[in-house]
């Protein structure tokens, strides 16, 4: 129900109120009014009844003729104000005043017998007498009949009138509580909450109870709120996306200037040392093939060499890291390159005990890109994967499509990296431990092969469950059909 229509419920409620006491209080106006009539009547009959009977008296005592006619037009008078008072009398007082005309006509006719002579005189004046005390004492209850009507009618009017007044302020009382609940109660609600979302929290909401403008309006408020709320999510959702890609790419460009110096480092270091080793190992093998098979000190002589060319691979892992070549681009098949890798350490690499598992996309787009280098990438992160897993394990291989990236998947279930390490996995020379292989480039260069072709490596892990390598290539670059 809506507010107007509450509003003019209520207004309508009192108009009928008041139109119900106005017209009982008519009526009983009318009522009264009514019975002052007849009271004024009664009165008019009673007096011309004393009138009737005072002269009856005097003709009797005196036997003069105008007393007689006196009387008869004092008969004929009450006759006349007993035929008028019958038109404005109650159903209670029809009764009486039929009793009295009863009376009157009994009264003059015995009066007329007495005046005729013809019947017993003393009896027809004991009878008309007696009919005259009749008459009077009807009038007279005519008159207290009428006086008691009237006081009833007063006294009901006023019990409705109080009636009526208690049951309007209780009406009015009610009627205020509906109003409060209804319409000052929300209003209030409302403005709570529009203070709350003015302040910054839109986290409130109005209770709608009410199907009425009121709660059509608080409705619109919550709806507004949740939209609001929504948006704020979302808006807080893209600051962090966007923070946390600055914070990556701030992360990257770190990571892409460290790698860059130390690039230029390795690059110097790489070639001061080649020069004498290579000298040393020339010498070692001299001497090596000038030297008998039974020299004790050929065993000596093998170590040197084997030192110096575990020396000259770690010199080559400086050149090539510092080098970072120019991919040589080309229609690739990122699945041909995952098996070619796999095949290529199938023999060597992989351990009795571990398993690979492969779980490639058959519907990839080709991409351009340097296989070469994606080769060296899948194998790098394998080979790392390979060394983190004891005598049993498992690596699984994925490629998909998620959204403008092929991604390539490597999840291997060894002893994981903790967090404070996570974030160096890329850096040069970081291993974790001795039982990591090699000497911390292989990852350092794979992430630089892959920041060369616009793309991505991301790491999860969880300490002792697994570690996950996510290779992630634009498909932008796919090869046009």
């Amino acid at each position: 129900m809506g507010i107007t229509t509450k509003i003019g419920l209520g207004f309508l409620f009192c108009i009928l109120l008041t139109a119900f006491m106005g017209v009982f209080v008519f009526l009983s106006m009318q009522q009264i009014n009514k019975n002052l009539i007849l009271v004024k009547i009664a009165d008019d009959i009673e007096f011309q009844l004393l009138e009737c009977r005072r002269q009856e008296k005097n003709f009797l005592l005196f036997h003069e003729v105008e007393n007689l006619n006196k009387l008869n037009i004092h008969l004929d008078k009450l006759k006349k104000f007993i035929s008028k008072s019958q038109s404005n009398a109650s159903k209670d007082n029809l009764q009486q005043f039929h009793k009295l005309s009863q009376s009157i006509f009994v009264y003059e006719k015995l009066l007329n017998q007495v005046l005729s002579g013809k019947a017993d005189i003393e009896k027809s004046i004991s009878l008309m007498r007696k009919a005259g005390q009749d008459a009077q004492k009807i009038s007279r209850g005519i008159s207290n009949k009428t006086w008691e009507n009237i006081k009833s009618t007063a006294k009901k009017s006023a019990i409705i009138a109080i009636t009526t007044i208690g049951f309007v302020v209780l009406i009015s009382i009610v009627w205020g509580v509906i109003v409060f609940q209804t319409i000052a109660a929300p209003i209030r609600d409302i403005a709570f909450v529009t203070t709350k979302i003015a302040e910054g929290d839109i986290s409130k909401r109005v209770t709608v109870k009410s199907r009425d403008e009121i709660g059509v309006l608080a409705k619109s408020l919550n709806e507004m709120t949740r939209k609001l709320q929504q948006a704020y999510r979302k808006l807080e959702g893209k600051i962090e996306i966007v923070t946390r890609e600055l914070a990556d790419k701030q992360r990257q460009l770190a990571q892409s200037e460290k790698l860059a110096s130390i690039g230029q480092l390795s690059s110097g270091v790489a070639h001061e040392i080649n020069t004498p080793l290579g000298g040393i190992l020339a010498n070692a093998y001299f001497l090596l093939e000038e030297m008998d098979e039974k020299n004790p000190q050929k065993k000596e002589l093998d170590i040197i060499i084997r030192e110096t060319m575990r020396c000259k691979n770690i010199v080559k892992g400086l050149l090539d890291f510092s080098r970072q070549e120019t991919p040589q681009k080309e229609p690739v098949d990122i699945n041909q390159i995952v098996d070619r890798t796999l095949s290529a350490m199938r023999h060597h690499e992989i351990a009795d005990g571990l398993t690979v598992n492969k779980k490639l996309n058959p519907d990839l787009p080709k991409i351009i890109a340097d296989p070469n280098q994606l080769q060296q990438v899948f194998m790098n992160i394998t080979k790392n994967a390979l060394q983190a897993m004891t005598e049993k394990g498992k690596l699984d291989i994925a490629t998909y499509v998620k959204g403008d990236f092929i991604i390539i998947d490597f999840i291997d279930t060894g002893r994981g990296i903790s967090t404070e390490y996570i974030n160096k996995v890329f850096e040069p020379f970081f291993t974790m431990g001795k039982s990591q292989k090699g000497i911390g480039l292989g990852l350092a260069i794979s992430y630089g092969i892959i920041k060369n072709h616009h793309g991505n490596i991301d790491v999860e892990s969880k300490v002792g469950k697994r570690t996950k390598f996510s290779v992630k290539l634009p498909i932008e670059a796919k090869v046009k059909k």
